[in-house]
């Protein structure tokens, strides 16, 4: 079970996904990482932000068998879940913080990429991570920005990111 941080809007009420005062919880079924990654993604949040997260999420890792990056363009691909995963923890930042979000990867450990999601959306650019140790987090960043765009005033938030998918070996994450 996954989710996101959103303020309550028509499309969230609609749907039924649960709010909880300002912010709607989205929880979408999926799959199952292993328990031995839910508890590094644990382990790690705890260490890092102190505290427990309130959500995880979860994607499967994917092999492309034809067309990979046509989906770019519109194009068609013919891919495949394997076994492998990503899996964030996550929490809503304390109010006190306002819009900075915190994210920290266990792939790339000793650096927690630290943004302002209250940045208008064209200004969102100014979040971008240049330096290759930091640049994994604009996936992430990228996904705020996006959110931004389409009208989710999106908080603070701590994120800790684990993962069984391979950096490097061909294969990616569904995140």
């Amino acid at each position: 079970m996954g989710g996101i941080f959103c303020s309550q809007s028509s499309t969230a009420r609609a749907s039924g996904d649960r709010c909880e005062g300002s912010f709607c919880l989205f929880r979408k079924t999926g799959p199952s990482a292993p328990p031995e990654l839910r508890e590094e993604a644990l382990k790690g949040f705890e260490t890092t932000f102190g505290g427990r997260p309130s959500v995880f999420g979860v994607a499967p890792g994917r092999a492309e068998v034809l067309g990979n990056h046509t989906d770019h363009s519109e194009g068609f691909i013919l891919s495949c879940a394997i076994d492998r995963y990503i899996l964030v923890a996550a929490r809503k930042a304390p109010l006190e913080r306002g819009s900075l979000c915190r994210l920290h990867s266990s792939t790339f450990p000793g650096f927690t990429v630290e943004f302002d999601a209250g940045l208008q959306p064209e200004s969102f650019a100014k979040n971008k991570q240049q330096e290759k140790s930091r640049s994994w987090a604009n996936y992430m960043i990228g996904v705020v920005s996006e959110l931004r765009k389409s009208g989710c005033k999106v908080g603070g938030f701590d994120a800790y990111v684990t993962s069984t998918v391979p950096p490097g070996a061909a294969v990616s994450s569904s995140a």
